[in-house]
């Protein structure tokens, strides 16, 4: 319900202001007409109503030295707060005219639409309706949201001023919430993120790659602020609630995850860089992993993603024989001894002690995805780590046997 003056009130507020006047007087009597009521204590409102608006200028003007008879109450007003700028005052004067000059104007255009025939025209019938829009105080409803500019004109602005590259971009899907919401159909908030994800995906197309981070980041926060997406995880590692992370803080990864980018830094700082999604134990996918590196939180990781590919070359292809060959030894020993895999274990830390001090890092150090066969769940290895795990019997032979045989492929396939 609108909280606005009604058309009644503000005539007589302008009445007080300019007291006599015939052509507020007129408006008054008008607006009484439309309800089809009589102002009890007004004598120029029955006056009109008996004898016809021919005689309103005549009384009105001979009642106009003598003052006119206000009512008490048209109905309920608002208190007032005092005013305490002369700026706010001319602008609620403004207002006030603007709603009186809409009401007259609505009365005068429907007039004209009786006397020419033109009450089934569209534009007609729409500047009606706007008009009394506005007289009612309810703005926003005559003025739609104009249409969000041209895809290549938001990419050229964004391009010249990168270093306010997400400030625009999110002020680009506003202006698309904006306009959709604005329809006179309305608008399902998925219809809405269905809009928001093709303007995503011609932004992406008109922006230069290395700003794709901007573009989904500045998506991720619109949907947070004004479709009240929901995700995977209502709380941060920390236990903070997701709508609290800050706007410079806040990333969502493609598995729907949301984070605190320095919590997840620091989470994958600590599994020396392994881009792994630490509450799922899913690998991120490769935009996740380029949004991430290029983020001002995730650049520390850089380092230790160069650190982990470097490792990666530093295998060589008798010592990858060798693991796979120990995986296939531990995944088909079957005995009550595990001898075989407890010898082929031996042999193999005996042979890695004899190599290259780089490479035996590598071995060690080097984390490589893979996955139980069994129950799904990611390892969580370097090859050394495992073998030892092995051999102390922190791990069963089958499943470092199992980690092992992947771990060989991958190295194959680098």
């Amino acid at each position: 319900m609108s909280t606005e003056p009604s058309i009644i009130d503000v005539l007589y507020d302008r009445l007080d202001q300019q007291p006599g006047s015939v052509y507020i007087l007129e408006r008054i009597i008008e607006a009484w007409e439309s309800r089809q009521e009589i102002d009890p204590g007004n004598g120029v409102a029955r006056l009109c109503l008996q004898a016809g608006r021919d005689t309103i200028r005549a009384a009105s003007s001979s009642s106009g030295n003598n003052g006119v008879q206000r009512r008490k109450q048209a109905q309920p007003r608002k208190t007032s707060t005092p005013v305490s700028t002369s700026k706010n005052t001319d602008l609620l004067d403004d207002y006030k005219q603007l709603v009186l000059d809409a009401e007259h104007l609505k009365h005068e255009l429907s007039g004209i639409m009786q006397l020419s025939g033109l009450q089934g025209i569209e534009e007609c019938q729409e500047a009606m309706t706007n008009l009394g829009h506005i007289s009612r105080g309810e703005i926003s409803k005559a003025i739609h949201s104009l249409q969000p500019v041209s895809v290549r004109e938001s990419a050229r602005n964004i391009a010249a001023n990168r270093g306010k590259a997400q400030k625009l971009l999110v002020q680009d899907f506003e202006a698309v919430i904006a306009w959709a919401s604005s329809q006179e159909t309305s608008t399902s908030l998925e219809s809405i993120r269905d809009r928001l994800v093709k303007r995503k995906t011609l932004l992406d197309a008109a922006l230069p790659e290395n700003m794709a981070r901007y573009i989904a980041d500045a998506l991720a926060l619109v949907e947070r602020k004004h479709l009240k997406k929901k995700y995977v995880n209502s709380e941060t590692m920390l236990g903070d609630k997701v709508e609290d992370i800050s706007a410079e803080n806040f990333f969502v990864s493609e598995d729907n995850y949301a984070w605190d980018m320095e919590e997840l830094a620091q989470a994958l700082a600590v599994n020396d860089g392994v881009m792994r999604n630490p509450l799922s134990k899913e690998m991120f996918t490769e935009a996740d992993i380029r949004n991430i590196l290029s983020h001002p939180l995730g650049v520390r990781l850089k380092p230790i993603q160069l650190a982990q590919s470097q490792l990666k070359q530093g295998v060589r292809a008798e010592t990858i024989r060798r693991v796979e060959a120990l995986g296939s030894i531990l995944l088909a020993d079957q005995t009550e001894n595990a001898a075989p895999s407890r010898s082929a274990t031996d042999e193999f830390l005996a042979y890695m002690a004899t190599l290259p001090e780089n490479e035996q890092n590598t071995i060690n150090s080097l984390k490589i995805p893979a996955r139980d066969k069994l129950n799904g769940q990611p390892y969580d290895y370097t090859i050394g780590q495992s073998v030892k795990d092995a051999k102390s019997n922190l791990t069963c032979f089958h499943k470092v046997g199992d980690f092992l045989s992947q771990a060989a492929q991958t190295l194959k396939n680098q």
